[in-house]
């Protein structure tokens, strides 16, 4: 697949009601895949990575030394994914809640 085939997954993240800036680290892992794709969000906590597998995947959140995983399917279309921490000092995981 070539790039202009490949699927885009974007969005920003959120904890505890404000935008993380630039201190977050997401990572996508699908299965046919070694290595993960890997992005840092940007100064508006907003992140882009674009893939070129389609189906099941795990996005990882890396914020405030902690880290949580969801489930994601990637398609070829562009996937809008948001995602809200919730207060990562009331917990030892965070807990991704996509919005």
């Amino acid at each position: 697949m070539s790039i202009s085939e490949a699927g885009e997954i974007h969005g920003f993240v959120r904890a505890a009601g404000r935008n993380v800036g630039p201190e977050a680290r997401i990572e996508l892992r699908f299965p046919k895949r070694r290595a993960p794709y890997s992005t840092t969000t940007d100064a508006r906590g907003s992140y882009r990575i674009y893939v070129t597998e389609s189906g099941p995947g795990v996005l990882t959140l890396y914020y405030a030394q902690k880290n949580g995983s969801m489930s994601i399917y990637s398609t070829p279309q562009s996937i809008e994914c948001n995602l809200d921490v919730g207060n990562p000092a009331l917990s030892n995981t965070l807990h991704l809640q996509r919005k």
